[in-house]
């Protein structure tokens, strides 16, 4: 029996598109039929993964920096959200809104604007340069602070009031830590903990996974905030964490001979890429598998018989002096006229063909000529004896 691994791939819950992506991707799809001979824009990238704004190219849907692009045309506001503006600027361009915001999202912006309205000073912890915050901070007039990390609270003055907010896609680590420096350092703090939940419960499986395996593939855009966020939690727990964003990318190499394997993939990896990165691994498995049983073979042939064992084998020639048998080592046996019978006059071709089973007695282990000496008749008398035991 050749050695198999048995490989153990763990998807984490949660892997994939989240809701807010999948509902974008619906009303992007059902628009496709329905666009009066429009042309179809999203403003920006649908969402962050290469892959998929390829196939939507493909069906002639683009994506815009400016929103004058799609003038008199149908633009889709992505699950990222934008900010007021652009809805007034599509307005006054004739332009049909489809908006694919996140509800999660658009809960951010409606806090944002309430409390930017009552002068509470607003704090969005986050990325300054992601769409979602950019879209958000467009909700109080772009006069939010951003916190990227702990050191940019420094930047906030003279405020005896704050609403905090958080992007979507943020640890609850980073969060947690900026609202406790905030607490010491405001007098009126309203907390919102915006984090999406399916990002917390993502964040938290992918830890989870990431303490059990040998290696973790990490699949999303690399562009992708919630992607990136993946990849640091899951490096705490495991060194060996690969980001990728499509299957071809596997590291196949350093994933070799691996028992455990996690995977956990951003909220804008499609199910069809996480899909052909598992078959990919399993295919790996079963190229292991059969490496190993073939190198077992092969050492199985490098071995040989001990002297004084039995042996079966099959006959692959024969001459009037000899008989040579494949005996599944590195080297061939041969059974000499004088060792196949005690008939000195006893023809080999009478006893065996090409072809034929037989077994033989181990002699030597090397005849001087680099072959295994075998014994026919050795078996046959040893054969004979026990039958008369047996009768006796």
């Amino acid at each position: 029996m050749g050695g198999i691994i048995i490989l153990k791939i763990i998807v984490a819950n949660n892997a994939g598109f989240c809701f807010g992506v999948k509902q974008a991707m619906n009303k992007t799809i059902n628009t496709i039929g329905n666009t009066n001979n429009k042309k179809v824009y999203t403003y920006g990238p649908l969402i962050h993964n290469d892959q998929v704004i390829e196939k939507l190219e493909s069906m002639g849907i683009s994506a815009i920096k400016n929103v004058k692009d799609a003038k008199d045309n149908i633009m889709i506001i992505r699950s990222h959200g934008v900010s007021l503006k652009i809805y007034d600027l599509s307005n006054e361009n004739n332009i049909e809104i489809i908006d694919a915001t996140c509800p999660f999202v658009r809960n951010v912006q409606k806090i944002v604007k309430e409390y930017y309205d009552k002068d509470y000073g607003i704090v969005i912890v986050g990325n300054p340069n992601h769409p979602e915050v950019i879209g958000i901070n467009g909700w109080c007039n772009n006069n939010a602070y951003i916190v990227q990390e702990l050191k940019d609270i420094d930047i906030i003055k003279n405020c005896e009031k704050i609403c905090v907010v958080a992007q979507t896609t943020i640890t609850l680590e980073l969060w947690n830590s900026v609202v406790k420096k905030l607490e010491e350092k405001v007098e009126v703090l309203k907390k919102f903990n915006t984090i999406c939940t399916a990002t917390k419960e993502r964040q938290e499986s992918c830890a989870e996974v990431a303490k059990q395996v040998d290696a973790m593939i990490v699949i999303g855009g690399y562009h992708s905030s919630n992607t990136q966020k993946l990849v640091q939690i899951s490096k705490k727990y495991c060194p060996n964490t690969y980001h990728i964003e499509i299957a071809e990318e596997l590291p196949i190499v350093q994933l070799k001979n691996l028992n455990k394997i996690g995977v956990t993939a951003g909220a804008s990896t499609p199910d069809w890429i996480i899909k052909e990165a598992i078959e990919k691994m399993n295919n790996m498995e079963k190229e292991n598998n059969s490496m190993m049983d073939m190198m077992e073979e092969i050492e199985n042939t490098l071995r040989v018989p001990r002297r004084g064992t039995t042996v079966k084998g099959t006959v692959i020639h024969v001459t009037d002096d000899e008989i040579m048998v494949n005996i599944g080592y590195k080297s061939d046996g041969i059974i000499p006229k004088s060792e196949i019978s005690n008939d000195p006059f006893v023809n080999p071709h009478q006893i065996a063909k090409e072809g034929d089973e037989i077994e033989a007695y181990v002699l030597r282990t090397d005849d001087g000529e680099g072959n295994i000496l075998l014994s026919k008749k050795r078996i046959d008398i040893e054969k004979k004896l026990g039958n008369i035991r047996r009768s006796s």
